[in-house]
């Protein structure tokens, strides 16, 4: 019998009619037609990435100070900030110019408009207004950025919601000595933490060993955090030592691996299906193996069919598709 690396002619007559009518099949239509992206560097380039794929045009925003950037050269078109901004300034300020990011929205004729994470990510009011202006907002939608801009209020969602979160005070606290009585109300140990209650990133966070430390803590948080947000509103926190993070960046699984938004975990930019394929005769083709017995599975960590079987004398082993 002909062999055609080491498969047999059946199967490879198998696999070109899956194959042909895999190729018949039209991909889905894009959900845009050109994105925006309001953010700079490699977040605007993850994002043009994922725009690639999903067949979307894409148009970047840039400062002055970032004309030969890298993300303005990898993406279809680049469009100039023309508000106040930071003039000549390294990055910062021109990408916090809502009304600038807009313009260049409908100069590039963009129909969504993507803030990657940091810059106009989190501020509700321009979410609002890229709705408002007729566009897709590719994010959390503004009220869910308003709850949880604000820690206390999303501390209170999540309790109401039966979500466990760690003890601390139920709104914002004063002072030094106020701090003290919520902390000692909520059953906070030492070290505790004080908190910004509208920010984020690290700022305005302090970490207190003790009652002594708490004053001068407490004016150092706050004035970091007026400085950073706009609000000195401070909160008390349990400290969890020794605890891990979970972050909100781009999630990949094994099987079906996912590019998510940077800025939220809840919306999918892009999606690519993985297809494990089994050696053995007739598998389906499908995110996982399914051997002839109907009962063999393949093993992520092994890549191997759960029960081995045998064919002109060698176990048949899975490869990924």
């Amino acid at each position: 019998m002909l062999s055609f690396g080491g498969r047999s002619p059946r199967r490879v007559a198998h696999l070109a009619r899956h194959l042909t009518a895999s190729a018949l099949v039209p991909p889905p239509p894009p959900p845009f037609r050109k994105v925006l992206v309001a953010n700079r560097g490699e977040i605007a380039l993850r994002v043009f990435r994922a725009a690639h794929e999903l067949g979307c045009a894409s148009a970047a925003v840039f400062t002055p100070a970032d004309a030969g950037a890298l993300h303005c050269t990898e993406a279809g078109e680049a469009h100039a900030l023309d508000g106040n901004g930071d003039g000549g300034g390294a990055t910062g300020l021109g990408y916090l110019d809502g009304a600038a990011v807009l313009r260049c929205a409908a100069a590039a004729g963009a129909d969504a408009v993507h803030p990657g994470y940091g810059f106009l990510s989190e501020d509700a009011a321009f979410a609002e207004a890229v709705l408002a202006a007729g566009l897709a907002w590719v994010g959390p939608p503004p009220a869910a950025l308003r709850l949880f801009g604000d820690k206390v209020a999303a501390r209170a969602h999540a309790r109401a919601h039966g979500v466990p979160v760690a003890a601390g005070s139920t709104a914002p606290v004063a002072d030094a000595s106020s701090a003290l009585a919520a902390a000692a109300a909520a059953g906070c140990g030492w070290p505790l933490l004080l908190k910004a209650a509208h920010g984020g990133g690290g700022r305005g966070i302090r970490l207190v060993a003790d009652a002594a430390a708490m004053e001068g803590a407490f004016a150092s948080a706050s004035r970091e955090a007026a400085a950073a947000f706009g609000s000195g509103e401070l909160f008390v926190e349990e400290c969890l030592v020794g605890s891990l993070a979970l972050s909100r960046t781009s999630t990949y699984s094994r099987l079906t691996p996912l590019i998510v938004s940077p800025l939220t975990s809840l919306r999918v930019v892009s999606a690519r299906a993985t297809t494990w394929r089994c050696s053995c005769w007739r598998t389906a083709m499908a995110p996982w193996c399914t051997c002839t017995s109907g009962s063999a599975r393949c093993s992520g960590a092994t890549r191997r069919c759960s029960r081995s079987r045998r064919r002109r004398g060698s176990a048949q082993r899975c490869a990924s598709g």
